[in-house]
């Protein structure tokens, strides 16, 4: 008989495999801002460069999304947007990562009065595929300090908080009392070193705030930059404080930055707990010491380190000299502005010197062209002289030629003209005789 064998089928390689890869590995993410009750990473889409994702809520019962973007380490540069009803945009934001992997981007944002969708849009390249994640089932909250310690930041205003190296992740909170929220979050590590930038709008701060979980991961500090867009008309309220912290940070209380500066108060924590905090103007470490203006010693005086006076005299001659500095820089403005007024007046005057020789030649055209004028006036003066004097030899001449002309004696009794040099008398008198010849006959 025939060897039958079975018929050949698709198998999957290994037991239990996943029928779809992960698109994004969400343990390689090394500023640990994903939810740790996440879903799993397969719920994370790809995004393709110039194309767009939308992820709905029907249910009304929906009030909030965590929006959760990366890459592979590649730049990521999105557009978020919040839509509800046709043509209704009432929270946007657009996203800009330096490295998706080692930063990636973490937002809470409130979709009240459902059905919401929230629509991402991959403004990059084709080159810089994302990998997005919406949840609406573990959403992260701010915690207690970072409720507490608000600062409000007027239209059009900066401010900075400045993120020691320790602190692994930033939480930031913006809201506003009611009106316009627009605002610009950037996350920087050196000068002008720009790791993420945020750009939002909310058309109601009070009713869609946004929530916002930056990493800070790697060496050195980093400093959170806050810009206020909306005019001075609207103001908003920034809320800074640690998310999490890495595993070298020293014990320390929870804290924040509020209207009142530095806050910092409660039980020491390990890495990654939180605890209530109460805000203190002046409190904290100053040196390496901790520092606390009321607590009193003993000998019944406040306590100041040692450490936290030589660092006040550093940094009251490091005041100095910036004061210094500004003072020289006012000095060049001045300076530059005083040598500007100098050229523009030297500039006006030899505008006035050209203009004074432009009129000078001006007038001597003039001069010249008057002179020019009566000369030939004087000409034609002359002319119409030797014209009249002509005129009368003229008629002069026209009278002597139209002279009457005598008779005179003679045989045939004919008339004979005068001459013009015969005098008058001798002319007569021959007439006279012929006269009497006439009467004679």
């Amino acid at each position: 008989q025939a060897l039958r064998l079975a018929q050949p089928v698709m198998q999957l390689r290994g037991q239990g495999a996943q029928t779809r890869p992960p698109v994004v590995d969400i343990g390689s993410f090394n500023g640990n801002v994903v939810p740790t009750r996440s879903s799993p990473a397969t719920d994370y889409t790809t995004i393709q460069g110039g194309s767009l994702r939308t992820f709905s809520f029907r249910s009304p019962s929906i009030r909030q999304a965590q929006v959760t973007i990366g890459s592979d380490g590649r730049p990521v540069d999105a557009q978020i947007e919040i839509w509800q009803g046709p043509g209704n945009v009432p929270c946007k934001m657009r996203v800009y990562v330096e490295d998706g992997q080692m930063y990636p981007f973490s937002a809470v944002v409130e979709t009240p009065r459902g059905p919401n969708t929230v629509a991402i849009r991959n403004t990059g390249p084709t080159a810089y595929p994302i990998g997005a994640n919406v949840n609406a089932d573990f959403i992260e909250s701010p915690s207690p300090e970072c409720l507490s310690s608000p600062t409000i930041i007027q239209g059009g205003a900066l401010r900075t908080f400045h993120c020691e190296e320790w602190v692994k992740a930033l939480q930031v909170l913006l809201m506003t009392d009611g009106r316009p929220l627009e605002a610009r979050i950037e996350l920087l590590q050196g000068p002008n070193n720009n790791k993420q930038v945020i750009e939002l709008y909310s058309e109601d701060g009070l009713d869609r705030p946004v929530f916002l979980v930056i990493a800070t991961p790697g060496y050195g500090d980093h400093v959170t930059r806050i810009v206020n867009t909306a005019p001075v008309e609207f103001p908003m309220t920034a809320s800074v404080a640690p998310h999490t912290f890495n595993g070298q940070s020293p014990a320390r209380s929870s804290w924040g930055y509020g209207q009142d500066g530095y806050r910092q108060d409660g039980p020491a924590f390990a890495p990654g707990t939180r605890a209530a905090s109460v805000p203190y103007p002046s409190r904290g470490y100053a040196g390496g010491d901790y520092y606390d203006p009321n607590r009193v010693n003993p000998s019944g005086q406040r306590s100041v380190p040692a450490a936290s006076a030589s660092r006040s005299q550093a940094e009251a001659a490091k005041e100095r000299a910036e004061a210094a500095k500004v003072a020289e820089m006012a000095a060049k403005e001045e300076a530059q502005k005083a040598q500007a007024a100098a050229y523009l007046a030297a500039e006006a005057a030899r505008a006035e010197e050209t203009a004074q020789k432009l009129r000078e030649k001006e007038a001597e055209k003039l001069q010249l062209e008057a002179d020019a004028a009566r000369e030939r006036a004087q000409a034609s003066a002359m002319a119409a002289a030797a014209d009249a004097a002509k005129a009368r030899q003229a008629e002069s001449t026209a009278a002597a030629v139209q002279r009457p002309r005598v008779p005179i004696n003679n045989a045939r009794g004919a008339y004979q003209p005068m001459s013009r040099d015969q005098p008058m008398s001798e002319a007569a008198g021959k007439a006279g005789s012929g006269l009497s010849d006439w009467a004679a006959l």
